[in-house]
């Protein structure tokens, strides 16, 4: 999707000197992706304490037999 918007200068080259790319439209989908990524975590953080886990759930049993 191609779209105009308009950035803060200053904004945009504090970014690109902590992103692992140069070009604007790379570091505003890399922020994008980011902030997608944040809140869906924030979301997951939410669940803490909700969850109920069964007394007998064995994770570790789990993965030996995932590996084998």
């Amino acid at each position: 999707m191609q779209t105009m918007i308009t950035l803060d200068d200053q904004l945009l080259e504090e970014a690109s000197r902590y992103a692992k790319v140069k070009n604007p439209d790379e570091i505003i989908e890399q922020a994008l992706r980011e902030f997608v990524h944040f809140h869906n975590q924030r979301h997951i953080r939410e669940l803490r304490g909700q969850v109920k886990i069964h007394p007998n759930y064995n994770y570790k049993a789990l993965r030996i037999e995932a590996n084998e």
